[in-house]
């Protein structure tokens, strides 16, 4: 039975067991950060993924808000509406209400919903790594701090319908390459023992050649340095976590030896990618992870003391990663991007936005991808309130 048990479901039992133990504390949540706790459960009336946690949000009601009390979400259930304008009206009430655009962060699915890109579509959130609003789906309080565009405030505009939104910012950069994405590895229900192994050494072969694709992509094995001046290996890592630690305070001499023990692992001979035919080199990726199995199996069989401890934690410093991908920027800048993100699109900071947020042009129109971890302009340092002009998204 537990062979059946996917990410989404742990996910699902995760979000609804730390909202228990909030609502066990007396404590209420926003209803954004109880949205995306709840983000992959399913209600047979779309409308009730909102309705059905009013009464456990603090902002739900006129006068709920401790920061703000004269001025609430407001949300009453009304059954007369459809679905579509729930979502749309409650996405520009959390904008106007709080004057951030975390809303827009929440992760999307790659297919239309038939909703405009800036409305959350509720209905089946995408499983991605959640970047600005890992905070909300934890209820933790040891997060970065973003703040891409300083201390600007969010204001919202329509043009004409209200399914274009406009709202105030500029193109800070171009992506011109992006590498693979990054999935949950499938669990296998082979019975037989070869095909099991076989499916394995698959598993870790393709997680090798993402990790290498995503080092190219981000040009780490250029000696030149970052654009931010510090060594582009540190920058990589830090792309990876989406600038994340788990402690009180950053400790960075300790992350990054994380890192050197987690990429030793998993390729000690990625610089010879270059010269080689990728049918030596996926040979050399075979041969390691032989070599590493039957090194296990010796240390567990023969000698216990000799097991080898694995890639150690830093893997669980990646929360971000799945269903995103690595991305370059035309200035050089190293991201982490949705996995809809292909070359051509734009980064873009808008007033009130805490991270960056991936646009396509659609003639006259943008459309919104997701946000993204942009390493070097996190706080602030390009945001520029003068360049800013209003973008209409549909």
């Amino acid at each position: 039975m537990l062979d059946d048990v996917s990410a989404i479901d742990i996910t699902r039992l995760f979000g609804l067991g730390l909202m228990r133990q909030a609502h066990a504390n007396g404590h209420k949540e926003e209803l954004l950060t109880l949205l995306c706790q709840t983000r992959l459960s399913v209600t047979s009336d779309p409308r009730d993924k909102i309705y059905c946690l009013l009464g456990l949000a603090c902002d739900s009601g006129a006068t709920d808000l401790d920061t703000r009390p004269d001025y609430g979400l407001d949300i009453r259930p009304d059954y007369n509406l459809d679905f579509e304008s729930i979502y749309r009206d409650l996405t520009v009430k959390i904008i106007q209400v709080y004057s951030h655009l975390d809303v827009l962060c929440v992760p999307k699915h790659m297919e239309s919903s038939g909703l405009p890109s800036w409305v959350p579509d509720w209905r089946a959130m995408s499983a991605a790594g959640m970047v600005s609003l890992t905070g909300r789906e934890q209820n933790s309080d040891r997060v970065c701090k973003y703040r891409a565009a300083g201390d600007s405030k969010a204001s919202v505009k329509f043009a004409g319908s209200r399914a274009i939104l406009g709202l105030s910012g500029f193109s800070v950069d171009q992506i011109v390459e992006c590498g693979g994405v990054e999935t949950p590895e499938e669990s296998s229900h082979e019975t037989s023992a070869v095909r099991w192994i076989f499916k394995a050494f698959a598993i870790g072969l393709n997680v090798r050649l993402q990790y290498i694709n995503w080092k190219y992509v981000a040009g780490v094995y250029n000696r030149e340095k970052y654009i931010t001046g510090e060594d582009k290996i540190d920058a990589f890592w830090q792309t990876l976590t989406a600038g994340y630690y788990f402690g009180p305070v950053r400790a960075f001499d300790e992350e990054r030896a994380l890192y050197k023990k987690w990429d030793s692992y998993l390729l000690t001979f990625g610089s010879l990618r270059h010269w080689l035919p990728r049918g030596i080199f996926v040979a050399l990726i075979f041969l390691k992870l032989c070599l590493q199995g039957f090194r296990t199996f010796f240390a567990l069989t023969v000698f216990l003391p000799l097991y080898s401890t694995g890639p150690g934690p830093f893997t669980n410093m990646m929360p971000c990663v799945l269903y995103r991908r690595v991305v370059r920027t035309f200035k050089g800048y190293m991201a982490l991007a949705p996995a809809s993100t292909r070359e051509g699109d734009y980064v873009v900071l808008f007033e009130g936005g805490r991270l960056p947020l991936v646009v396509r042009k659609n003639e006259e129109y943008w459309t919104i991808l997701g946000d993204c971890y942009v390493h070097g302009i996190m706080d602030g340092e390009a945001f520029n309130k003068d360049k800013c002009d209003i973008m209409w998204i549909e």
